[in-house]
């Protein structure tokens, strides 16, 4: 009886943190039966383990495996000896990519400062951090404050642009223009769409070429232009007001 035949011989998987999975290797049609698995080198995400009976590769990725890439070797095994070895890529993604739907923001005209509602996260030098994956297209609504106080500004323009880092072209994340108020006075909030597709982040994308990571950062602003009103008599004049960094961090396919 010859030794197991593993197909296919390579395998990347992109699982979720905090997500139970359940992996089966498969035997070629054909192939002898195996009468027991091994790891031979690398290693599976925290919280995953391999039946050495089995073969059945089970587990919930941890927290601590978040962000990173594990890859492991595996034989099948007889009485004839052990297989060709199986490379298994695991890709741990956030458990929160963001956003489900829509993303709220409030930008502080008095600091500049910028927040989402619902996501307090932030990076080592406090810039807020809204997770998306590659194609989302949603609503993202901003919401003007002077502090606490909802200021009701008569924007003409709104801009979300991204900048893989400093200094950088800028990418723009709304590129249909689309523009709508809703509310007035202390519930008004102006609305438009966010697209993470290609071509519009194709080139960065491409800058990632191997699977050392399944998410990058990537710094945004919004940028706001409005009317300033200067009273009766005196005609409004154009303001352009830029926020604080934040950061969207990009979740990507592995790609070999």
């Amino acid at each position: 009886m010859p030794a197991p035949i593993l197909s296919p011989t390579t395998s990347i998987l992109a699982l979720t943190r905090g997500r139970f999975y359940s992996i089966q290797p498969a035997l070629a049609p054909g192939s002898s039966p195996a009468t027991s698995w091994s790891l031979i080198s690398g290693g599976f995400p925290d919280g995953m383990t391999l039946n050495p009976v089995t073969g059945r590769i089970s587990g919930t990725p941890s927290r601590e495996s978040e962000g990173s890439v594990f890859v492991a070797m595996v034989t099948a095994n007889n009485a004839s000896g052990p297989s060709a070895p199986l490379k298994l890529v695991f890709g741990i993604e956030h458990a929160r990519v963001e956003p489900d739907g829509s993303l709220e923001a409030f930008l502080d005209l008095s600091t500049s400062g910028i927040g989402f509602r619902g996501h307090d996260k932030t990076d080592d030098f406090g810039r807020a951090v809204v997770h998306v994956k590659r194609g989302d297209r949603f609503p993202l609504s901003v919401t003007f404050l002077k502090g606490t106080e909802v200021i009701d500004l008569a924007v003409t323009n709104l801009a979300i642009v991204l900048k893989e880092f400093e200094p950088e072209s800028r990418i723009l994340l709304n590129p249909s223009g689309h523009l709508e108020k809703q509310g007035i006075e202390d519930t008004a909030r102006w609305i438009t769409y966010v697209e993470f597709s290609d071509p519009a982040i194709a080139t960065m994308l491409g800058n990632y070429e191997d699977d050392s990571d399944t998410a990058f950062p990537a710094l945004a602003e919004v940028e706001v232009s409005y009317q300033v009103d200067r009273g009766p008599g005196l005609s409004p004049f154009p303001a352009v007001r830029t926020s604080a960094t934040f950061v969207f961090m990009v979740h990507r396919d592995l790609v070999r």
